[in-house]
């Protein structure tokens, strides 16, 4: 799992869907309040995700 975090408009989304485009991914926007709402619960939420080496 990868958190990217920085200031505004530095390229946090564009580098996100570059890697995103290269493997299976889940991708949560903490900006946009369905995101947000789905990691009110956040086993729920990440139970899909699988944690690579």
């Amino acid at each position: 799992m990868t958190a990217l975090i920085g200031p505004r408009q530095c390229g946090k989304t564009t580098l996100a869907r570059q890697l995103a485009a290269q493997k299976p991914h889940e991708y949560f926007d903490l900006e946009a309040p369905s995101d947000l709402e789905r990691l009110a619960h956040p086993m729920t939420a990440l139970q899909p995700a699988r944690l690579t080496p």
